[in-house]
Order: C-alpha cells, then sequence, then structure tokens
C-alpha cells in the first residue's frame, strides 16, 4: 500500500519493523524517518558535528543507557566525511559534553564506546564557538612549533 498526499495521516499504512536496509522504492520508505527537537536545532553545531552527533544518537537509541560501538572509520563512512574530520568532531563532542567516551575495556572489542548525555549536561550554546576557537588555536600553535610539520627539530646538516 502507498501512501498518497490526498490521504490524511490516520490512513496512511502501517509501517512494518523492518531492517536498517535502505528502501529499494521511494514508495517503501516511511513517511517520516527523523524528529529533530527545536533545542538541538537551534543549539548551534555545524553540519559535520550535527551529523556525527545523530549517527550516534541512532546508533544509541537516543538514550544515555545504550552504547555506540561504531569505529571512527565506520562513523566516517556513514557520515561521508574523513576519518581525521571524524576524529575531530567526537573530539568537539565530547568537550561539548553532548557524548561521554568509555575506553575499550574488552579485548573482543576494537573500538570505544560512546553515549549521549542528557541536553541538560551539555555546555551551553554561547560556549560552542569558545571550543571551536580553543581547537584551532592548538593547531596552529603546534603548527608554528613545528609539530605538525613531522619535522624535527634537528637537522642532520647543522653541527
Amino acid at each position: 500500500m502507498v501512501f498518497k498526499p490526498s490521504q490524511k495521516i490516520s490512513e496512511a499504512p502501517i509501517l512494518e519493523k523492518s531492517s536498517a536496509k535502505v528502501p529499494s522504492k521511494v514508495s517503501e520508505a516511511p513517511i517520516s524517518v527523523a524528529f529533530v527537537h527545536d533545542f538541538l536545532d537551534a543549539y548551534g553545531l555545524d553540519p559535520y558535528e550535527f551529523r556525527v552527533y545523530c549517527h550516534i544518537v541512532r546508533r544509541t537509541g537516543g538514550k544515555p543507557d545504550k552504547q555506540c560501538f561504531s569505529s571512527l572509520s565506520n562513523i566516517a563512512d556513514m557520515c561521508q566525511m574523513s576519518q581525521r574530520k571524524t576524529q575531530q568532531i567526537v573530539q568537539f563532542l565530547l568537550k561539548a559534553r553532548m557524548i561521554t567516551k568509555e575506553a575499550k575495556k574488552h579485548p573482543k572489542y576494537k573500538t570505544d564506546i560512546y553515549h549521549v548525555t542528557l541536553a541538560s549536561e551539555w555546555v551551553p550554546k554561547s560556549q560552542l564557538n569558545e571550543l571551536r576557537v580553543n581547537k584551532l588555536r592548538s593547531r596552529s600553535k603546534k603548527q608554528v612549533l613545528g609539530e605538525d610539520s613531522g619535522q624535527s627539530d634537528f637537522s642532520p646538516l647543522e653541527f
């Protein structure tokens, strides 16, 4: 059964619980797949931060007691960004206290475990830019000191 725009929402077909596969036809897709609370929408995340956060929320079901076992590589693939960008975003989300990280405890698991936090634990929106600026400052300080270039302070030509 296909939902037609002229139908009332109450007449929409009831979707059975399915696997995480993307529907092969548009007509098989659910009517609505996401709800973004206005608090999150207005919080001030950039598109990369928002995308990684949403992936972690999806993997945890949005519940602080649930776990996200996705590796950084898998998160990067799923969010269509580089692994380095994903690392930076995860670090930002940790500093913003939007997620927590549990170090891998069991040799069976190859990834860290992420949890979402309650919105009441997040840093205030007004501090997000400061977190971003501090990240940029530390990166440019490393570049000035030559730490980021991969060059050592010792030159083989100097005696």
